[in-house]
């Protein structure tokens, strides 16, 4: 009776590691619920595509999916599943209402940061001053100008013939002109202020005045 309890244990225990040795290559080759496994990517896609129920859209030939992968299952989210696959066989994917749809990943090309040379600002000053006729009269809308990397730029007088300009410290020369006068060049020295007095032009002063029947100096008429 014995001998008949032992053969039945040690049977019994044969029969443990066998099963034991069979389960094993179950859990190597695709058993879900292990913290790791390897297994294709097919049949990851195939396990998302139940645990989502959405269908999956790609193109074999664009994706390796015979690729052999290691996946953490257990506790993972499909969308963290998703995104481990995406990453081992280097694809894209959108997740819309009903499908997914994965694409080749994009290469990324590497951002050169290129180093813009920084300019120093240009120091500026300002200056004011008025241009006037003659007479003394301010002269409106005469214009006052300078040069500056050769650009021209500046400003017009007001009623009263007063301006303000602000301009780079390096430039030393302004313009002035207006219709009828002649133009007049000043050199900027340390002063911020100038006073400047148009001349009539002596075309101006030479006109003639033309009538409907002769050509009459002006001059006649004074």
């Amino acid at each position: 009776m014995k001998r008949k309890n032992k053969k039945g244990f040690w049977r019994y225990i044969m029969l443990a590691l066998m099963a034991f040795m069979c389960f094993i290559p179950i859990v190597q080759g695709g058993n879900l619920d292990s913290d790791s496994i390897k297994m294709q990517a097919l049949e990851v896609i195939e396990y998302l595509k139940k645990e989502t129920g959405k269908n999956f859209f790609f193109s074999n030939t664009a994706i390796d999916t015979k690729k052999e992968v290691s996946i953490v299952l257990k506790g993972a989210t499909p969308e963290d599943i998703l995104k481990s696959l995406s990453e081992q066989i280097a694809f894209d994917y959108e997740i819309r209402e009903k499908i997914i749809v994965l694409t080749p990943a994009k290469k990324k090309i590497p951002v050169v940061n290129e180093k813009k040379e920084v300019k120093p600002q240009q120091e500026k000053k300002t200056i004011t001053g008025s241009v006037v006729d003659e007479d003394g009269e301010g002269i409106m809308s005469a214009t006052v100008t300078y040069r500056f990397n050769s650009v021209l730029q500046g400003t017009i007088t007001q009623l009263d013939g007063s301006f303000e300009l602000e301009l780079p410290v390096s430039v030393n020369k302004l313009t002035i002109k207006f219709i009828g006068y002649e133009s007049l060049e000043i050199i900027l020295d340390e002063r911020s202020d100038y006073h400047v007095e148009l001349k009539p032009s002596q075309e101006n002063l030479d006109e003639v005045v033309v009538t409907g029947f002769q050509n009459v100096d002006h001059r006649e008429f004074t």
